[in-house]
């Protein structure tokens, strides 16, 4: 017999959908939500916070975007980048100096493609969501494993971007690739799983979808001699785009450990 229960948060996860007319695929109207409790209307709160964040962010992109100027946002970023080439500079030029703690992040990548079947279709007819995750999840999981030496747990998934349908018999291909590796305050490692669309009778390949996942490792529990991960050095501005990005997920939404 269990006397007492004890909860424990263990997954804390936020959607946005987009509500669309099924015969005009534009957008459809919805019911106003009204919240009542304290904890409803701070989680609406919150929410709305976060939705107006990322408007304005479009919004300043696109401002940006239509006269032809650089947001402020972006010079920071393009400065964070330069700087972080210049450091990667020796290892870049002379990789024999390169020492055992460094790794570029082109030599984490993993790689693994599939048909799409019908049993993963939703009621649209179109593969679900939740199976393009899954076989996300596994590359990623696998892709930490391999560069960490020691099996990871899972503490995050962020900014899931889904970018075009996938059909059936469509051919997908996941690549996956450590962007960020940090030992401070715990091991912790982000890796981006990109999903393409490819139609080789056309000579073309598009990104569907774009995964962000941000696992730990106890090294504590291995042997002496795999104590520590490697840092990932970037080799060209869109992988130091990737680190940065990398580095944010893995600063701004940590999960603290206990």
């Amino acid at each position: 017999v269990i006397e007492t229960l004890t909860e424990k948060e263990i997954v804390n996860a936020g959607f946005s959908f987009v509500a669309r007319d099924p015969t005009t695929h534009k957008a459809c109207e919805i019911i106003p939500l009204q919240p009542e409790s304290e904890a409803e209307k701070k989680a609406f709160n919150d929410a709305q916070v976060d939705n107006d964040r990322k408007k304005a962010l479009r919004a300043e992109a696109k401002k940006a975007a239509a006269s032809n100027q650089i947001t402020e946002s972006e010079k920071a970023k393009n400065a964070e980048i330069d700087d972080l080439l210049d450091r990667s500079r020796v290892a870049i030029d002379m990789p024999a100096l390169v020492t055992e703690d460094v790794i570029f992040m082109s030599q984490t990548k993993l790689e693994n493609s599939f048909i799409c079947q019908p049993q993963s279709r939703n009621l649209n007819n179109r593969i679900f969501g939740g199976f393009l995750m899954r076989r996300a999840f596994e590359i990623a999981f696998s892709t930490a494993y391999l560069f960490a030496g020691s099996r990871p747990h899972f503490i995050e998934l962020d900014n899931v971007l889904f970018r075009r349908p996938v059909d059936i018999g469509d051919l997908v291909r996941l690549q996956a690739q450590v962007t960020y590796a940090t030992m401070e305050p715990t091991p912790l490692i982000h890796v981006e799983v990109v999903a393409l669309l490819t139609q080789p009778e056309k000579r073309e390949a598009h990104v569907s979808n774009v995964f962000n996942f941000t696992y730990g490792v106890n090294l504590h529990l291995e042997p002496a001699h795999n104590q520590t991960i490697k840092s990932i050095v970037a080799a060209t501005r869109e992988e130091a785009c990737k680190y940065l990005d990398g580095k944010e997920f893995v600063s701004n939404n940590r999960v603290p450990q206990e």
